[in-house]
């Protein structure tokens, strides 16, 4: 009988039974919980008690069947009619995997699969893309106890979309610069490396210039207040992010020249001002004036990049914009502030900061959108902006001309009068300008001797004193001897270092005698210890001042209630600033200098702003001229291109008669203004 079961391919009795047993019990476990034997099945499979057992404790129990356990797989459904675009093969073995892979030439391949390994789940995609390394995505669900195979290949559908995701590029764009035009730019610069510099001083904080170039020296001073001009090593991004930021350039009139993605964090950034430079040197004029909130610092960058010698040919320029201008040390201001470069009007630099604020509005709506889809809706956004800037552009010459001609009628006159009751005339003003750049320029060096000499004076030894011998017993004071044994030898090579620095100094500060408490220098530099805590006020004072001004940017762009708006009264206001330096020197008495005076000093600011306020009339008298001519010139092309349309009956004639005639109701409003 058995072998006859055999021969049947039928499992014996007992192993039948067990058989439909398990699969009744499975059957009852999987039923939905509306079922009349759902609840009375989990709570036989939660318990197993020691009398009165129902029929379905046992099967529950011995199977080890929990309905809260078993998981309802729902398989996919699609229409008998409907045709898959996929097909799916799977390789007989690995080599012939690796045959398949080799032979396809499709662009993009995504490889997914999900399994189990060693008691773990995980998911994993390989993404191949031609010329590009291969990325991979890896995800581990957890143990095989709390998670199925299914979960993972679930989980590979999920990565492998997410490999491939948007692909596209957006190129159809005048504003965006390629990535593979920004990286030309990344090893242009040697990248600024911070070594630290000990002290031989301690509690010494007077800062010594880094480089003998009067260029390098103000950059190294400014790089305090800016995290852009520091160390490569201090501007990190967060890893996590491919993408950070924008780098945009617009002209004085608000319209959108070009912008760049600034990916990989920090580093290398000084490609990004660095291929704006090369856009600029490439279509536009010569003598083209730049704002950068670290153009000081920049412009070196530039002149050590292979676009020095022709950005220094076309007599192009870097200055600092107005409002975050006064934050750099008056040294710098002096060279990249526009209140002191001929040529920069009224203009104060500051429209980067109204596009953040005006494009704040955007961000949520592309913050996890895909590269291509960003690049869209930044698109649309900067059109849009120049459609409106383009609009308004009239209203905005018109605005400057009627601010400059308010500033000469207004101050022409105050100015005049000071002239005359102070005695002074126009050249003087240009001789103390350069005398109070000179003096500026020159105390630096002061500076620096002053605290090599407070140095040298420090490090030399004051006085020296002498022990008696002692008087008791040799054998009884040897422990104690030796210990002065050891620090005798100690204080010997701390004196052998003195000495060594003690000569370097007098070598660099061509000192042929060494100082004694009675020589000039000596007393000096003892006066100018003196007043180093005054010093130190004034310093914390200016950095409470640039602090405000780091907070009133914030209020007027990252919309912070309440926003202020600033104007250029308002900007000019924090001039005060300079007044900061003639405080600091105490050695020097300047109060006979015509420049220092406070009474000559608002009246050179009034000459700089009339004279500023006339540049700016001549400006806007020929930009006026060339918008004019510009629309002129505009109609005639849309009449060309819309009778050589017509004559060849092309399909584009309505679109574009519908573009002309927007374009042209605009032209017409600006024509009114103007």
């Amino acid at each position: 009988m058995d072998l006859l079961k055999v021969h049947a391919n039928l499992l014996p009795p007992s192993l039948l039974l067990q058989n439909s047993c398990y699969r009744v019990t499975i059957r009852l476990a999987t039923h939905p919980k509306t079922h009349p034997l759902y609840e009375p099945l989990r709570r036989a499979a939660k318990t197993y008690v020691g009398s009165h057992r129902s029929s379905l404790h046992k099967p529950t129990h011995h199977f080890d069947i929990a309905p809260n356990a078993i998981e309802t797989l729902i398989p996919s459904r699609c229409s008998p009619t409907s045709m898959n675009l996929w097909t799916t093969h799977i390789a007989g073995t690995k080599e012939e995997a690796i045959m398949e892979h080799e032979q396809l030439d499709e662009l993009i391949q995504v490889y997914s699969d999900g399994s189990g390994y060693k008691g773990n789940i995980g998911a994993v995609a390989v993404l191949f893309r031609a010329g590009k390394p291969p990325r991979t995505l890896c995800y581990h669900l957890g143990t095989d106890k709390e998670h199925m195979v299914f979960e993972a290949e679930e989980r590979m559908l999920t990565l492998a979309e997410q490999q491939t995701g948007d692909l596209r590029c957006f190129r159809d764009s005048d504003y965006l610069l390629p990535c593979a035009f920004v990286d030309t730019f990344a090893g242009e610069v040697r990248p600024r490396s911070s070594i630290p510099h000990e002290d031989p001083t301690p509690g010494i904080d007077d800062h010594l210039p880094v480089s003998s170039d009067t260029s390098d020296s103000i950059a190294a001073d400014c790089s305090k207040n800016w995290k852009a001009a520091t160390s490569d090593e201090k501007k990190r991004m967060w890893s996590i992010f491919d993408e950070t930021g924008i780098f945009v350039s617009t002209c004085r009139h608000g319209f959108i020249l070009w912008y760049a993605d600034m990916a990989n964090s920090y580093v290398n950034s000084a490609k990004y001002p660095l291929t704006i430079i090369a856009k600029v040197l490439e279509l536009l004029s010569e003598r083209s004036l730049g704002a950068y909130d670290i153009g000081c610092g920049f412009s070196s960058t530039v002149m050590a990049s292979s676009l020095g010698p022709l950005f220094k040919n076309m007599d192009c320029c870097l200055c600092v914009d107005a409002f975050h201008g006064f934050a750099h040390n008056y040294r710098c201001q002096t060279k990249h502030h526009p209140l002191w470069i001929d040529g920069a009007g009224l203009e104060d630099f500051g429209t980067i900061e109204h596009i953040f604020s005006a494009s704040n509005a955007l961000s949520p709506v592309i913050q996890y959108a895909s590269a291509y889809n960003r690049h869209v809706f930044l698109d649309m956004f900067f059109k849009q902006w120049d459609n409106e800037k383009y609009t308004n552009l009239a209203m905005m010459i018109y605005n400057n001309y009627c601010q400059a001609l308010q500033i000469i009628s207004k101050e022409l006159v105050a100015l005049t009068e000071a002239m005359a009751s102070l005695g002074i005339t126009e050249e003087d003003f240009t001789l103390w300008r350069q005398e109070e750049v000179e003096y500026f320029h020159t105390l630096e060096l002061q500076s620096q001797c002053s605290a090599v000499s407070l140095r040298f004076i420090l490090s030399a030894p004051a006085n020296y004193q002498f022990q008696p011998p002692t008087q008791g017993s040799y054998t009884a004071e040897l422990s104690q001897t030796h210990k002065l044994e050891t620090q005798r030898r100690y204080a010997s090579e701390k004196l052998d270092a003195i000495q060594l620095e003690l000569v370097a100094m007098e070598v660099k500060m061509g000192i042929t005698h060494r100082w004694e408490p009675s020589s000039p220098e000596y007393q000096a530099t003892i006066k100018y210890m003196c007043t180093r805590e005054y010093h130190r006020a004034m310093d914390n004072l200016q950095r409470l001042v640039i602090q405000r001004l780091f907070e009133l940017q914030r209020l007027n762009v990252a919309q912070t209630a309440p926003r202020l708006l600033l104007e250029w009264a308002k900007v000019s206001h924090y001039q005060f600033l300079d007044e900061f330096m003639l405080l600091h020197e105490t050695r020097q008495d300047i109060h006979d200098k015509p420049w220092a005076k406070l009474a000559i000093r608002e009246t050179m600011r009034q000459h700089l702003r009339i004279q500023w306020a006339r540049e700016e009339v001549v400006r806007c008298n020929v930009e006026i001229r060339r918008i004019h001519t510009a629309i002129i010139d505009e109609d005639h092309h849309f009449s060309r291109i819309l009778k050589d349309l017509d004559d060849t009956g092309s399909p584009l004639l309505v679109a574009a008669h519908d573009f002309c005639q927007r374009q042209c109701l605009v032209n017409a409003q600006v024509l009114k203004r103007i």
